[in-house]
């Protein structure tokens, strides 16, 4: 089972993305509890007693973005809430932010058609 994926809800005619984690919160880049309020998965490292921490990072003048000098590290702990579910869950686009195919199966539900008089609607079977 991959670390993140998107579970589709259908309610009402309306199908709906939720993300879910599965990663190890003992040791997953993405369950980090920050001390900081940065919002990064990026150049994270160990330090020598095992602490998750990331560089500070600056913005130069023309645009490049270096290490602080000297050294400035950001320090979390194991065990928090996914940041990648937390994005997701926030973002108000998600079904748009797809980066990749514009078209796939989402699932298939086996039904039973149920005839009203008039008309057909159906029933999940389940």
């Amino acid at each position: 089972m991959a670390d993140h994926e998107l579970v589709w809800e259908y309610t009402n005619g309306t199908v709906t993305p939720r993300p879910e984690c599965h990663a190890d919160p003992a040791t997953a880049d993405c369950r980090i509890d920050w001390d900081c309020q940065c919002e990064t998965l990026l150049h994270i490292s160990r330090g020598e007693d095992g602490r998750p921490y990331h560089p500070v990072r600056d913005w130069r003048p023309n645009g490049a973005l270096v290490d602080a000098e000297p050294e400035v590290r950001h320090y979390g702990k194991q065990g928090g809430q996914c940041l990648i579910v937390v994005w997701m869950e926030n973002d108000e686009e998600l079904i748009e932010s797809n980066t990749g195919l514009s078209f796939f199966t989402i699932g298939r539900t086996p039904i039973e058609p149920v005839f009203t008089g008039d008309y057909y609607e159906w029933k999940p079977e389940i």
